[in-house]
């Protein structure tokens, strides 16, 4: 009974305010889906806050929020990973005087084919 006069009550002030006439219920979607942002996660917080009896009732109805965020937070651990090397690799071209050039040269001789890297050390050692 008491969820009816709820409900009617929203009803009335979405009609009175033009807003967007929406599920009171979808309101309680709303919240767990921020909470879960908030939280960063957090499903047992979530779940206590929202009173859901089973954590794999927030799991399962917000996983596509959870999923969300794991992306995120995986593209983001890729940029900081990834930003370090260069980091490290212009650290190192600095330490060792070595231009882009020679970098270049480098990492071509690197992808050289083991034949190919004996012909050149054996040609190098004949001059």
């Amino acid at each position: 009974m008491e969820s009816r006069i709820v409900r009617d009550k929203f009803q009335k002030l979405c009609e009175e305010n033009d807003y967007e006439t929406v599920v009171f219920h979808s309101l309680r979607h709303l919240s767990t889906g921020y909470k879960l942002k908030m939280t960063n996660g957090d499903v047992k917080s979530v779940q206590g806050d929202t009173g859901h009896a089973e954590a794999e009732m927030v799991t399962d109805v917000y996983s596509e929020i959870i999923d969300e965020d794991r992306r995120f937070n995986a593209q983001k651990m890729d940029r900081e990973f990834y930003s370090t090397l260069n980091d490290n690799t212009d650290t190192h071209q600095q330490n060792t005087g070595l231009t882009d050039s020679d970098m270049a040269l480098l990492e071509l001789l690197k992808s050289l084919s083991p034949e190919m890297k004996e012909q050149l050390l054996k040609q190098t050692l004949q001059k």
